[in-house]
């Protein structure tokens, strides 16, 4: 959606990014059809051949100020020069954006007619407007279609076939981008989920920008870290809230690009993490919301974590198990044998997470996850008075928030000594979603007070994790042993002999730190 601003020309840009496979174009090409028929004769579609070169410095100043300039040549052969800052989160696939364009005069930019007072007056400065030099190029055949919205406006469907270079390097393009004009962001994820009956469509976080800039730093899917959000005391609980989950969505499609493109077992762990922090931040504002618009998305993210855990699992016994013992056992046919059964189990467990993330089922998840996160489809069930709840300040919610953890952390620590593995385990999980708790607050109490909780809860979860990797590697020894030979089964059965000495330790440390732990204070009334 376009919106003029009474700031010298400048627009506002929303639209929503779809991926799709090469080979599903001309179904998506029948669908588009379907939904925009040919007028008075004409094709449904408009066809243009667009070319565009994008600028920055050799110190890429303006991909760090989150800023594209592009110089694009369009169907009439003429010369348009646009700038573009990002407003809204990276990584939703929907995108809102700052818009500034006007004609040039071929390849030559002209930064005298970007608009004054938004930010964009550095650009004209000589240091940098000296050093500007075309970085990357995109070639496409666009296909538009005009759709009818749904309150007197118009949604346009475009999709864009083609590539981006930078130097001798390209990559591939096929996207689709539906654009609001005079209607509301929702009209658009709810026509993504109808086209996704019969195309295969994800939201693409990345814009024609970000993978030229991937391209020119020669940076490829890598894992990635989710960033903490920061808050003020007076920020709404809804904006928290929302921001919580549009960071963790970002770090899931992140590492789902991650897991697809390499073996690295930090893309499965920081999957596992971010679908566990928005787990976690739906469980802190359950009390908000209601519960029939919160339990049907912690349910479909069940489904993607229980075929994640495996692969963690064989990640974590091949890393800390079997492969710091690889040098020591030299070139015994016995360890080689059972390291060869590790990886093969590794492999399965891999290859079940690479069709999941491959399937359709999981793109309609993502992208229903996406639309409910960027709409902010909770609303629809909330009364007007728990909507005003919503907006209060979400430093309100904090001390009660933590309360709520610490004592559901003590019920399930009590008689931890009488504890079995499942207990355990439940306590472990117990301790991370408290964590997660206080990193979702963690702008709200300072970091003196909160300092000696946090490391005490760290810890008890360190010494739990050590205990559940030597209980999974228990429980895949067994099966491995199964039908093998007598030495392969005499190997295992004595790793596990050893193991249990460790266990015994581990659980002795565990129910020392825990009795550290509940004698500690509870240190939020110490607010900021």
């Amino acid at each position: 959606m376009h919106t003029k601003s009474a700031a010298g020309g400048l627009q506002r840009e929303r639209e929503l990014k779809l991926r799709f496979r090469p080979d599903d174009l001309a179904l998506l090409e029948a669908s588009a059809l379907i939904l925009a028929p040919s007028r008075e004769g004409e094709p449904g579609a408009e066809v243009h051949h667009l070319e565009s070169v994008y600028f920055d410095t050799p110190d890429l100043d303006l991909a760090r100020h989150g800023l594209e300039l592009r110089v694009r040549r369009d169907a009439e052969n003429e010369w348009v020069q646009t700038i573009k800052a990002r407003w809204a989160a990276r990584g939703s696939g929907f995108f809102d954006r700052a818009e500034h364009e006007c004609p040039v005069a071929g390849l030559a930019l002209d930064l005298d007619q970007l608009p004054k007072g938004l930010g964009f007056g550095w650009l004209r400065r000589k240091r940098i407007r000296s050093r500007l030099r075309p970085v990357f190029a995109t070639r496409v055949e666009r296909r538009i279609y005009h759709l009818a919205g749904c309150a007197g406006g118009e949604i346009e469907l475009a999709i864009d076939v083609g590539k981006v270079s930078a130097g001798r390097r390209t990559t591939p393009l096929c996207e689709v981008e539906l654009e609001a004009k005079g209607e509301e962001p929702d009209i658009l994820f709810r026509l993504a989920e109808a086209l996704s009956e019969s195309v295969d469509l994800r939201p693409e976080t990345r814009g024609k920008a970000d993978l030229g800039y991937a391209l020119l730093r020669s940076v490829g899917a890598r894992p990635e870290k989710g960033s903490p959000v920061r808050m003020r005391l007076n920020s709404a609980k809804e904006e928290v809230f929302a921001e919580i989950l549009e960071t963790a969505l970002r770090q899931i499609r992140s590492n789902e690009r991650a897991i697809l493109a390499s073996e690295d077992p930090e893309g499965v762990h920081q999957m596992r993490v971010a679908l566990r922090r928005l787990r976690a931040c739906l469980s802190i504002f359950r009390d908000e919301l209601p519960r029939e618009a919160v339990e049907p998305v912690r349910e479909s993210l069940r489904g993607i974590l229980a075929v994640l855990g495996p692969a963690r699992d064989a990640d974590v016994l091949l890393a800390n198990k079997l492969s710091p013992a690889k040098p020591g056992a030299g070139g015994d046919p016995v360890f080689a044998g059972i390291l060869a059964l590790a990886e093969k189990d590794r492999a399965k467990a891999w290859a079940q997470v690479r069709k999941l993330l491959a399937s359709r089922d999981y793109s309609r998840t993502i992208l229903r996850l996406t639309g409910w996160i960027a709409c902010r489809r909770w609303r629809a069930g909330m009364t007007g008075k728990e909507l005003r709840r919503f907006q209060q300040p979400v430093g309100d919610m904090a001390e009660t928030a933590l309360e709520k953890g610490h004592r559901r952390l003590l019920g399930v620590g009590e008689n931890l000594a009488r504890a079995d593995d499942a207990e355990w385990h439940h306590l472990r999980i117990a301790i991370k979603k408290q964590r997660y708790f206080i990193e979702s607050f963690q702008d709200c109490f300072s970091a003196k007070s909160m300092g000696h909780y946090t490391e005490a809860l760290a810890s008890l979860q360190d010494r739990l994790g050590a205990l559940q990797d030597l209980s999974i590697a228990e429980t895949t020894f067994a099966k491995m042993a199964r039908g093998q030979p007598e030495p392969v089964t005499a190997f295992l059965r004595a790793t596990v002999l050893w193991q249990a000495r460790e266990r015994a330790w581990l659980r002795e440390s565990v129910v020392q730190l825990w009795a550290e732990f509940a004698e500690l204070n509870r240190p939020w009334h110490d607010r900021r």
